[in-house]
């Protein structure tokens, strides 16, 4: 339990460094050079986050990490549904609550908030690995800590797979993938 709690205390610590500011509007909808990019190179607007995108957006703007990760702690799998759904860099701060979040012990016996990060992680995989070294050292240390702990969400294999199966392919993949 020592690492765990230097873990999160150095997630903690982490977190406050490394999270200057809250998402802006750009940082959601994009400024005019990457919406006039996406709109004449991919014929699409970059400002149209999509029904869940927009989604997101209405539950995360303006939100400071302090009121994400209250948010996770009221409901950690819609808000997982949420992040797999925001662009880059609304995901790059925001998923440092979750996070903190399944570090924490508001987190123990949340099955679904557990298995949802390894679903996370699996959809984000390519923008996870392109992420800062350290943000993507913490992702996947989360990663590796569920695997260890599936008593600790009270998840059964039988139910819902090895938590060790699901952690050990997406540590395999970051190696294979990232190098």
């Amino acid at each position: 339990m020592e690492s765990h709690a230097s873990t999160l205390k150095m997630m903690q610590l982490f977190a406050a460094l490394h999270m200057s500011s809250i998402p802006t509007e750009k940082d959601w909808r994009g400024g005019f050079v990457e919406r006039a990019v996406a709109r004449f190179v991919f014929g699409k607007r970059r400002d149209e986050l999509g029904l869940d995108g927009e989604h997101a957006y209405r539950q995360f703007f303006g939100k400071s990490h302090e009121e994400a990760l209250e948010m996770f702690r009221a409901d950690s799998l819609s808000r997982q549904e949420d992040l797999m759904e925001m662009p880059l860099p609304c995901f790059k701060f925001y998923v440092r609550a979750y996070i903190e979040y399944l570090n924490s012990d508001d987190s123990i016996g949340d099955t679904d908030g557990s298995i949802c990060f390894f679903s996370l992680v699996r959809l984000r995989l390519n923008e996870i690995l392109g992420l800062d070294e350290p943000l993507q050292n913490t992702i996947f240390d989360t990663v590796k800590f569920l695997g260890e702990n599936p008593l600790r969400f009270e998840a059964e294999s039988e139910i819902n797979g090895s938590f060790v199966d699901q952690a050990n392919k997406l540590l395999a993949n970051r190696l294979q993938i990232g190098g």
